[in-house]
């Protein structure tokens, strides 16, 4: 969507392919708990290992409730942004909306830690342009300082967690 010009087909592209990938979601879900886990490697980082996805039945459930909220979302939101008239473009808004999903699936599907903080910080980062999005409003940029501010006290503890885990497993892979 982010790349269409024309502000109807924009927004109907953008938003059709966020109600296709929610969609996706939900069958791939569906297909797990039907026939067993899914598992894909995405590269080798030096040093580091595989990082790749893995999804058991439990991450499905995680896979499956990102497509379900995506979806009124994803048909919704065309309405929202019409109240807005021209000020905002639909092409970046569905864009950074159909990423923000994807590394919310990435963050739920990570198979090392790794991936799964690099998929969080790119969430906090899409949460971050997603509410300063509305650049005109005045509570635009303290509540995009606030959710950066938040997401930063979060990544903190997930390291945190990661590093109990770590340390009661006598092992940080």
């Amino acid at each position: 969507g982010f790349a269409i010009q024309d502000r109807r087909v924009a927004t109907l592209g953008g938003f059709g392919l966020g109600i296709l990938g929610s969609l996706a979601a939900i069958l791939g879900a569906v297909l797990v708990w039907q026939g067993g886990a899914f598992e894909q490697s995405l590269l080798y980082w030096y040093g580091y290992g595989n990082a790749g996805l893995y999804v058991d039945s439990f991450a499905a459930l995680f896979v499956a409730i990102v497509g379900v909220l995506g979806l009124p979302i994803c048909i919704f939101a065309p309405t929202y942004l019409q109240r807005y008239g021209e000020r905002y473009k639909p092409r970046a808004f569905s864009a950074l909306m159909n990423l923000l999903f994807g590394a919310v699936l990435l963050c739920v599907t990570a198979d090392n830690a790794f991936l799964f903080l690099a998929a969080w910080e790119f969430i906090a980062l899409l949460f971050y342009l997603l509410v300063v999005y509305r650049f005109d409003e005045a509570a635009a940029p303290p509540a995009a300082f606030l959710t950066s501010a938040m997401a930063r006290g979060g990544g903190a503890l997930v390291i945190g967690a990661l590093l109990l885990l770590a340390v009661s497993a006598h092992d940080f892979r």
